[in-house]
């Protein structure tokens, strides 16, 4: 029998550079010993085990430092029927006028995903129809630019997660 996901399901994430989490290790110096960079190379895979087993579980508890509070996303599920329409307009020529680019479609999944950022004083998100996308109901583009002026990888990092999460599951998806 064909097990079907929630759609309806909203999940958390939070952003990898957030400093209430440990970050990850850092590389040595080009001159450094084969022993450091060794066991810089262990550190960091370890490292990435612990990002991809904290958004696959949901669980950022082993990377949470002590008493802090990162931003949490609450991020919904993307339309299915959305995204093959921007997967359809990623392949278009760029001197189309419907075509997106990759930044753009970071941007973009980032924006049909997030739902609500608890955490973040005085930022409120608001989803509504966007004209330029053919009325899909999404987060304002002005809180890209809000989350850019604090860090420009926290949209592209967590758009590039949405991305990911959709390419997991079909529809010629790996699982």
């Amino acid at each position: 029998m064909i097990r079907l996901p929630s759609l309806q399901r909203a999940y958390d994430w939070y952003w990898s550079g957030d400093p209430a989490l440990h970050p990850p290790p850092v590389a040595p110096a080009a001159d450094a010993s084969d022993a450091d960079k060794a066991a810089y190379r262990v550190a960091s895979d370890e490292y990435k085990a612990k990002i991809k087993a904290a958004r696959d579980t949901g669980d950022w508890s082993p990377l949470l430092k002590p008493g802090e509070t990162p931003l949490k996303f609450v991020l919904e599920q993307v339309d299915r029927n959305i995204w093959r329409a921007l997967d359809d307009r990623r392949s278009l020529p760029s001197t189309n006028s419907r075509h997106v680019s990759a930044s753009t479609l970071l941007g973009l999944l980032f924006r049909l995903a997030v739902k609500d950022i608890v955490g973040a004083e005085g930022v409120r998100v608001e989803r509504r129809p966007d004209p330029q996308f053919d009325g899909w109901v999404m987060a304002q583009p002005e809180l890209v630019t809000i989350l850019d002026t604090a860090n420009e990888d926290i949209v592209s990092e967590l758009g590039l997660c949405v991305f990911m999460r959709l390419n997991e599951t079909g529809p010629f998806g790996r699982k």
